[in-house]
């Protein structure tokens, strides 16, 4: 009785149980476990940046990270944006690959926290500012990237009004009110193909 109430019982089950295992079992058994805590971090981190924010951190593959970056074309030292910058990946690339002085913001400190760690894992050269892009100023910006809800691109519209001449916004998904995409791009995905609107000022 008193193994069963604390539990002694199943942790002593469990051990017995592991050990039984063959090598192989126990490889795939420690990758789901490491996929499924890496999921459940992921699924945390997007609440919070909900519940902050009022729009999900959803992360981007790699692949298509790059594709969207090279859309932009950027040059050497042009100023990137990332607003809602998530973990800071479409401003790693545009840093290592194009050098581009990259700026990312975001408004959850939690999802900031996660790009200043993956910057400094990747030894890149981007700046994370936990801020509003609402009432940030990234008036500078030769190459925007956006990636939000209809809600905030619509805020943002007018604000996107102010930007240089020649500047390049890129946003996933979503068209930006008052503004006419001069390119509209259908990339491949996991799931198929979602478009990418490509604003030039």
């Amino acid at each position: 009785m008193y193994e069963l109430l604390t539990g002694d019982a199943l942790f002593s089950d469990t051990i017995n149980f592991y050990g039984e295992m063959s090598p192989t079992s126990k490889i795939i058994l420690g990758c789901i476990s490491v996929f499924g805590v890496a999921g459940l971090v992921m699924l945390l981190l997007s609440l919070m940046s909900f519940i902050i924010s009022g729009a999900p951190f959803i992360a981007t593959s790699k692949n298509l990270t790059r594709k969207i970056v090279a859309l932009a074309k950027i040059q050497p030292g042009e100023r990137v944006y990332d607003l809602g910058c998530g973990d800071g990946r479409f401003l790693i690339e545009a840093n290592k690959i194009y050098a581009a002085k990259a700026v990312g913001i975001d408004i959850s400190p939690l999802v900031c926290g996660l790009a200043k760690i993956t910057v400094w894992i990747k030894r890149a050269d981007v700046v994370i500012r936990c801020a509003d892009f609402d009432t940030y100023d990234f008036l500078d910006a030769d190459v925007i990237f956006c990636y939000l809800v209809p809600d905030q691109m619509s805020v943002l519209g007018e604000k996107f009004k102010g930007l240089k001449k020649g500047c390049r916004i890129l946003s996933r998904r979503f068209e930006i009110h008052g503004h006419e995409p001069s390119q509209q791009i259908q990339i491949k995905n996991f799931f198929g193909y979602e478009p990418v609107f490509i604003y030039q000022i």
